[in-house]
């Protein structure tokens, strides 16, 4: 069989226009639906991201005092390392206001003395530690005396000891010992 067209080339090439505007007009409607949906769907997205973000906030914000409060405990451990070079502390009970009485603490002690154990209990300080010199350890006992944190210091006990010297192989240096206590007062950070 073979098969004849007798429609005219004008209607034939009308009629695939047709048919390819459709096509693309269909192309076009899915591509704009697809459009669309990926717009409303990137803008609850973007809603629900805003409302975690607000929620992360006022979570951040409630947090807050805790996070002034860690502030404090690392100036306090900071303190605590610097007094104590890398010795343990025996005993610890600290005052209400502990980052300002070390802060203090470090603030008047000489680079001469080193700790080697700090207690504070009921508002009593004790401290055991070493000294190159009697007038750093009298310079220090004074500070504390006269600082408004700290009162009735007292020397407990002191001892000399001689080391020989690293460097040199036959000098003696003399280390001081000594055990020294006094009371914590409260105070406003505004008398240190």
């Amino acid at each position: 069989m073979i098969r004849i067209n007798l429609l005219p080339p004008e209607y034939l090439q009308e009629r695939r226009l047709k048919k390819e505007l459709v096509m693309i007009y269909t192309a076009a409607s899915l591509a704009f639906l697809m459009l669309a949906t990926l717009y409303f769907v990137g803008r609850s997205e973007l809603t629900v991201h805003r409302h975690r973000a607000a929620a992360v906030a006022a979570d951040v914000a409630s947090h807050q005092p805790h996070l002034s409060r860690i502030q404090e405990y690392e100036q306090v451990n900071q303190a605590m390392l610097e007094l104590l070079s890398d010795k343990e502390i025996v005993r610890t009970s600290l005052p209400q206001h502990p980052a300002d009485t070390l802060g203090q603490l470090q603030k008047l002690t000489p680079r001469q003395l080193r700790l080697q154990t700090l207690e504070l209990k009921d508002g009593t300080a004790t401290a055991t530690g070493s000294s190159s010199s009697y007038q750093a350890l009298t310079a220090w006992m004074q500070a504390l005396d006269q600082s408004p944190r700290f009162a009735d210091v007292q020397l407990r006990s002191v001892g000399a000891s001689s080391t020989r010297d690293s460097v040199q192989g036959s000098a003696d240096a003399r280390i001081l010992t000594f055990n020294i206590s006094w009371r914590t007062l409260e105070g406003d950070a505004d008398d240190i």
